[in-house]
């Protein structure tokens, strides 16, 4: 039983002993306002339990490996790119890409809302090219992971290796080697 006079609007954090966890790996928190003190509620989906399952440093490491999928797509990007185009250009589309998955849930999300005209055009033109842009925010930023204390899964670091590196990146390398294999060579000859 903990009383308390907190105020509203702010995230307050309770520490339970370990033995509060049954053995099925549940804990039950029951929640009282006082009549006399009654200035908030507690609401339910708010309310979250944190317990410690790694370290710091090891998820660290998670969250550098999370970065990592993204240099390796962009690397695949940047090989793919310069078959065809020019050093600068190619920077450029790099840069491009990198902003567009910076931004990519937010530009699906917003889409998504379009009128049942344009919004069939949408699904079949720009989604499936936006399904293909790598994730860079949400769930892949691993400042999300970082700054909040939240574990990066290996799980999760597998499904966005997948993901990025052995379908997107993977496609874009062998559409790199076919305008490669299509270009003309010239031999110097003299």
């Amino acid at each position: 039983n903990v009383a308390r006079n907190a105020s509203c609007r702010v995230v307050h954090e309770f520490a339970f002993p370990a033995d509060a966890v049954s053995p099925e790996g549940t804990l039950g928190v029951g929640f009282f306002n006082s009549p006399q003190l009654n200035v908030s509620t507690v609401m339910v989906g708010d309310l979250e339990i944190l317990y410690k399952v790694s370290s710091f440093t090891d998820n660290f490491c998670r969250a550098l490996l999370l970065l990592m999928i993204r240099l390796i797509f962009l690397a695949a990007l940047g090989i793919t790119l310069t078959t065809w185009l020019s050093f600068p250009v190619a920077m450029l589309g790099c840069v491009a890409f990198f902003a567009v998955g910076t931004v990519n849930g937010f530009v699906v999300e917003s889409l998504e809302g379009l009128g049942t005209g344009i919004g069939m055009v949408y699904q079949f033109t720009i989604k499936p090219l936006l399904i293909l842009l790598p994730r860079f925010d949400g769930d892949f930023s691993p400042a999300k992971y970082i700054i909040t204390g939240r574990i990066i899964h290996w799980l999760f670091l597998l499904k966005a290796a997948g993901e990025t590196i052995a379908i997107k990146s993977l496609l874009l390398m062998l559409f790199g080697m076919l305008v490669f294999r299509s270009r003309e060579v010239a031999k110097t000859s003299v």
